[in-house]
């Protein structure tokens, strides 16, 4: 969720001010890497209107609880800094001024009439249905706002939505149409699957170590250190246990006491965990290190010997060889016969499939049938395949058509048209006022 944030920021400022109100809930986030030039209340202008620092504390209030909610309370203070949403609150509201100045000019205003139909709508507003004068107060109170302040926020948003309906442009029915036809096309489809397990190779000795001479720098013995090494067992108070084992630290440091074995260990052993086998693998030769705590007991080491990894002969590296020739042979394998099916072309007919229905395949799970149904749709050309991770499939999509069948006049979808067309034309119109109305920022990084 926090990629898809980042990558649709620009989205997400845009989209701000055409939705309604988030100021009920919202809170008071702290924040602050800015100052503000000389005059803390006026931190830019835009056109003919000042930005105060209300505006922007309130834009950044309203993008944090935006962002709080889509990422299900796991929205930080660190994490709006590394989303820069202190810069995405200023950019949102020199677009919010730019549409106001731009409406200033067209003559376009909202009366108090306009605001009262709007303010009685609000649930938090409301007790039994109606709206309540006392809730009303009492939220603008717990929010930290008076009356006045917050219905002319609310007078400059139903102006901002105003320009919106103005320059928005209404979704045609040819439009809904050609846009459902692509949503909802069927394609008729032959399939052919070829699974690797299926596939017969030559497993002769020559052909592994034909293979094993070009790829022999991959088969190596592993790090093997040779440690002397003295035990400790943890008893029930951990403490004097501890006390022992350093008291044969120093001990040992100083030659007075000999260590208990000596052993080699390596990452195909069990003596040592992963994280103090990457100790002792880090330490010095000769060292000694202080107690470690490992398997209920505390070691104390000393590094005698470290052996580099070798080439492994033929002989030694046979069985890893084997398992990977098979693979690589049987990669090489499936895509020769798929290359083959591919120009003589035989397959099962699974009928007319749609993108928007997941169905049984056989042969194939269900993360399968998705991925080759996805493929099959993109495709640009009518013979194609795809390689799953041990099989491939083969298809011909032999027809196509539309269903006839589904809703063309889908409100959702007319929607969905609606407001990809007025996000277009909204960030048009603010390309061009930004040419028109000078923006002045006061506001300078920490």
């Amino acid at each position: 969720m926090i990629t898809w944030m980042q990558r649709h920021k620009r989205w997400l400022v845009i989209t701000i001010w055409i939705s309604t109100i988030a100021f009920v809930g919202a809170g008071f986030v702290g924040w602050g890497s800015y100052d503000y030039g000389k005059s803390s209340g006026n931190i830019g202008v835009v056109g003919t209107k000042e930005i105060k620092m209300a505006d922007l504390q309130s834009e950044y209030n309203t993008l944090y609880s935006q962002y709080q909610e889509a990422l299900g309370g796991g929205f930080n203070q660190e994490m709006a800094k590394q989303f820069k949403l202190e810069d995405a609150a200023f950019n949102s509201v020199v677009q919010k001024f730019l549409i106001l100045n731009y409406a200033h000019e067209l003559g376009l205003y909202i009366t108090d009439n306009e605001v009262a139909k709007y303010l009685v709508q609000i649930p938090a507003f409301q007790k039994d249905n109606k709206f309540d004068k006392n809730a009303y107060l009492a939220v603008l109170k717990q929010n930290r706002n008076t009356p006045t302040d917050f219905e002319e926020k609310v007078k400059r948003d139903l102006l901002i939505q105003k320009v919106q309906l103005l320059v928005g442009s209404k979704v045609m029915d040819n439009e809904v149409l050609n846009i459902t036809k692509l949503v909802t096309m069927e394609d008729e489809v032959s399939i052919k699957i070829i699974k690797k397990t299926n596939l017969k190779i030559n497993t002769s000795k020559e052909s592994i170590k034909e293979y094993w001479e070009v790829n022999k720098q991959n088969y190596k013995t592993v790090e093997a250190i040779k440690i002397a090494m003295t035990k400790v067992k943890i008893g029930e108070d951990r403490k004097v246990s501890k006390k022992d084992a350093l008291k044969k630290y120093l001990k040992l440091k100083k030659d007075e006491i000999k260590f208990d074995k000596t052993i080699e260990v390596s990452s195909q052993t069990n003596d040592l965990t992963i994280k103090n086998l990457e100790e002792v693998s880090k330490a010095s030769i000769d060292s000694i290190l202080k107690p470690i705590e490992n398997n209920g007991y505390y070691l104390v080491i000393k590094v005698l010997e470290k052996q580099q990894p070798k080439p492994l002969s033929f002989d030694k590296a046979y069985k890893l060889v084997k398992v990977d020739y098979m693979d690589f042979a049987k990669e090489n394998m499936l895509i020769d016969k798929v290359t083959k099916a591919t120009k003589d072309f035989k397959g099962k007919s699974l009928g007319y499939i749609t993108q928007n229905v997941t169905q049984e395949i056989k042969g194939l799970d269900k993360d399968e049938v998705e991925k080759v149904i996805k493929h099959i749709f993109s495709s640009q050309t009518t013979i194609n395949s795809i390689v799953l991770a041990n099989k491939a499939v083969v298809y011909e999509i032999t027809n196509s058509r539309f269903n006839k069948d589904e809703d063309i006049q889908s409100k959702e979808l007319r929607e969905t048209l609606k407001g990809i067309k007025n996000n277009e034309i909204m960030t048009n119109l603010l390309t061009q006022l930004k040419n028109k109305y000078q923006v002045i920022s006061n506001m300078k990084a920490n």
